[in-house]
């Protein structure tokens, strides 16, 4: 159907529970109706025992989105949790005072808890795109002959090439695979590897065997401005093996390796997030064996990128 039905994220508890985004001074409010307060009447909320139980949903006065009873009545539980301590619980209930009921107030349950004046409220949500269904077509493709080959994509073309792939949207991620360069080019280079690649200009870059096959690199394009904040590592590169790159991100944290020895490991937090890519400088490559998973293990994309078919010329009459 496109939605899916869970607990509400605390962030996303307190957007509803103050009625949506508000700007100051109204943030300022400890409770939210139609119109924000500091002061909670009985009439308000079902909160301080006044009741002596629950409420049928739309006896108090609703918030500025239509919502009920996000003071008092029963505690919510939200999606968030606290290690062993439990669930994050908000709102307050009908048992207890009004500090407890405070927009900004939170409180734990443990998972298995159970009482009369604790609650949920289900969020409805669109459905996102599962981990490892990242969207198979290429997001760019810029020169070169991109193909598969059995299990192994290559760029067949010696030359500038760049093909890019996966979701902007990526953050955390560990971007694996195998390469090879085919021999026979004088001063022959290596993979260059995109990562945080936010659209065809902007990306963050590992040079494998640069500058005639003598250095390696990162550096990063943003806004259309290409900079190098760490100075390259002269080291030869060889052609017609096969070499293991690993690229690591956290955060502004980037590591780069090539066959197990870390090369470059830095911080930038120039461009938090973006999909993967590969590319070539003055040679044929060969690749297998990618992988971009979560900092979990999970797989966020396998495989190489679903090439468009290409239509063959029509022979000349």
């Amino acid at each position: 159907t496109g939605w899916v039905y869970r607990l509400p994220k605390e962030a996303e508890w307190e957007y509803a529970c103050r009625g949506g985004p508000v700007e100051k001074p109204e943030s300022g409010y400890d409770f939210y109706f139609l119109k924000p307060t500091n002061a909670l009447k009985p009439e308000q909320a079902n909160t301080g025992v006044f009741n002596r139980r629950t409420c049928r949903v739309g006896y108090y006065e609703p918030n500025s989105l239509g919502l009920y009873d996000l003071h008092g009545n029963v505690h919510e539980l939200c999606d968030d949790a606290e290690g062993t301590a439990g669930r994050v619980a908000r709102g307050g209930n009908w048992m207890v005072g009004y500090g407890s009921c405070l927009a900004a107030y939170r409180d734990l349950s443990a998972p298995s808890y159970r009482t009369i004046g604790l609650g949920l409220r289900v969020a409805r949500v669109p459905v996102k795109r599962e981990a490892g269904k990242a969207d198979r077509k290429p997001a760019h493709i810029d020169g070169g002959d991109w193909r598969i080959d059995g299990a192994e994509l290559v760029q067949a073309k010696p030359g500038v090439a760049v093909l890019e792939f996966g979701d902007t949207a990526w953050t955390d991620y560990d971007y694996t695979f195998e390469a090879r360069t085919e021999p026979g080019v004088e001063k022959g280079q290596g993979p260059i590897v995109y990562f945080r690649a936010k659209n065809a200009v902007d990306h963050m870059t590992f040079v494998v065997g640069g500058y005639g096959g003598e250095w390696f690199e990162v550096h990063r394009i943003f806004d259309s401005q290409w900079k190098r904040d760490i100075a390259p590592i002269q080291t030869p590169y060889e052609t017609g093996r096969w070499d293991t790159v690993h690229i690591r991100v956290r955060g502004a944290h980037v590591t780069c390796s090539f066959n197990g020895k870390v090369m470059f490991n830095y911080t930038d937090e120039t461009i938090p997030n973006g999909r993967v890519g590969l590319a070539t400088w003055n040679t044929s490559i060969r690749f297998r064996n990618l992988k971009v998973t979560s900092p979990d293990g999970k797989p966020l994309f396998e495989g190489f990128p679903d090439l468009p078919v290409l239509e063959k010329a029509a022979p000349k009459p």
